[in-house]
């Protein structure tokens, strides 16, 4: 398995670290991380002809979905779900997937980009959103929910970002997450945790109402620990969490596979373990491409659309 991991500072994992991945759902198979080389350059990439999109589920069925979805959050049977789709793209030729990682990181901001490629598939993307940090024993994880697109001129993308801020289906969001991680953490920590200001982070393509919680573990706590407690988070499942999920996994015409799962890399001395968003599955010249949405109360579906063509567009000008 060859792999590509670099932070948003630029900075890659030490030479002794052990990487792991996890998927959306326990029960989808993946290929064990074995005989790993790590890749350091990248070669340079160049558009990729398109010969057929196809959207999964499209646009109608989309919206009868998300109609489906507000319906049964008015009936309380959850409060949040992120539902997904996916573009397939039907290239000409064999894609190389560290060409694309390459575009990816000329264009990523505050993201992750990591790529995953054996022989016959490749997983890769930029993630925004890091499920948690450890350095010895202190823990930090993203709470990140809620998006709006970038602004066209610095004017109106303070504005944007402005009105993220007060939006009240976005702050929605934001707090099912915030929720879920404290009540998750606060048992594997020494004391009580710490609350960084609500925010917003940007990527190249969008914006997300962003904050950190930090603590100190318990000495009995371990990484596979925090991934059993942490994965999947309200920012790829909902709430509650197995209710969310069943609902997903009977609305959804794909399976995620790795995207919304986990992918990191874990030393004795610290971890790094993010969601696995705005990514892509490459297989010979097939690529998918997946992003989701937070549905809750208040939801549109048209606009639901729209934002989840906003995270796409990072590899908008790739595939032509």
């Amino acid at each position: 398995m060859k792999v590509y991991w670099r932070s948003p500072h630029g900075s890659s994992p030490p030479a002794h670290a052990v990487f792991g991945w996890r998927p959306f759902l326990d029960s989808f198979p993946l290929p064990p991380l074995e005989n790993i080389i790590r890749v350091d350059e990248l070669p340079p990439s160049s558009p990729i002809s398109v010969q057929k999109r196809t959207f999964l589920p499209n646009q109608p069925d989309w919206i009868a979905s998300i109609e489906q979805t507000l319906q049964e959050i008015q009936n309380a049977h959850f409060t949040k779900v992120v539902l997904a789709r996916c573009c397939i793209l039907d290239c000409e030729g064999e894609i190389d997937p560290f060409a694309v990682t390459a575009h990816i990181q000329g264009k990523q901001q505050n993201s992750t980009v990591f790529c995953f490629a054996n022989e016959t598939m490749a997983f890769l993307g930029a993630s925004p959103e890091i499920l948690f940090q450890r350095k010895h024993r202190i823990i930090q994880s993203d709470i990140l929910a809620g998006t709006t697109r970038r602004g066209r001129t610095p004017e109106e993308d303070l504005l944007l970002e402005k009105e993220l801020l007060k939006n009240p289906k976005a702050l929605r969001e934001w707090e099912a997450v915030h929720t879920f991680l404290k009540t998750g953490l606060s048992t594997f920590c020494v004391g009580p945790l710490r609350s960084f200001p609500l925010h917003v982070k940007k990527t190249a393509h969008v914006q997300h109402l962003s904050g950190q919680i930090q603590g100190t573990l318990l000495a009995s706590i371990t990484d596979e620990d925090i991934l059993k407690r942490l994965h999947p988070t309200p920012a790829l499942c909902g709430t509650p969490t197995n209710r969310a999920r069943n609902w997903i996994v009977k609305q959804e015409p794909f399976s995620r596979g790795l995207y919304g799962g986990a992918l990191g890399w874990w030393t004795p001395e610290e971890a790094e373990w993010v969601v696995a968003i705005r990514s892509c599955l490459i297989q010979n010249s097939r690529v998918t491409l997946y992003t989701g949405a937070g549905i809750v109360e208040g939801s549109r579906p048209e606009e639901e659309w729209e934002e989840l063509n906003h995270k796409m567009a990072l590899y908008g000008d790739l595939f032509i």
